[in-house]
């Protein structure tokens, strides 16, 4: 537990914008546990509170922060239609007074609706561009969408504002993030977890 409480003490130092309710408790599947002959415990992500919760507030905490140390005043970021990532940056960009612009793909066939979490993106006055995806078009990756989210940055520039891009689930280092920041939310949650279980 000494590596641990050095690590919490490392991560505690980090920027960090507070958006989710942590700890998130760990809930024991007691019958399953019985029936696998061991001890299984869920951790409870669905908890974090921010816009019905999920494990991508844990990220957001730590890419908000340098969002803010850059003095941005506009979030930008790309994923799916339905994407629980957009969603949860939205609601983070909502509760911290920013901006929040969402570039979401969709392929041909799939419908547009309002519904779920384009809805829910919708309920938090985010600024949408929806973009037919390419049958070849590498989402996941900024290379991918670069051309038309650096557009969009430069359309809100143009205007004054202070756009951060957001790479699309915010652990890989690229667009506005020059520090892996989503994955010093996981840790912080891998030393959760370790605490949690130290006292079980």
């Amino acid at each position: 537990m000494e590596r641990i409480h050095s690590l919490r003490t490392r991560i505690e130092t980090l920027p960090r914008a507070r958006l989710a309710h942590l700890p998130t408790p760990l809930e024991e599947m007691k019958q399953l546990s019985q029936k696998l002959g061991l001890r299984l415990f869920f951790k409870r992500d669905d908890q974090t509170g921010l816009a019905f919760g999920g494990n991508k507030a844990r990220k957001l905490e730590y890419i908000m922060a340098d969002a803010l140390s850059k003095q941005a005043d506009t979030i930008i970021t790309w994923a799916g239609v339905q994407s629980n990532w957009c969603r949860q940056t939205a609601a983070a960009a909502k509760k911290l007074g920013l901006r929040p612009v969402l570039v979401l793909f969709k392929r041909p066939a799939l419908p547009s609706e309002y519904d779920g979490n384009l809805l829910l993106d919708f309920v938090f006055d985010s600024d949408i561009r929806l973009v037919e995806k390419q049958e070849s078009q590498k989402m996941m990756e900024y290379e991918g969408v670069k051309e038309i989210v650096d557009a969009v940055a430069e359309e809100f520039r143009h205007k004054g504002h202070r756009p951060y891009i957001a790479p699309i689930g915010g652990s890989v280092p690229e667009a506005s993030m020059e520090e892996p920041w989503g994955a010093v939310g996981y840790v912080r949650g891998f030393v959760e977890i370790s605490e949690q279980t130290a006292s079980q």
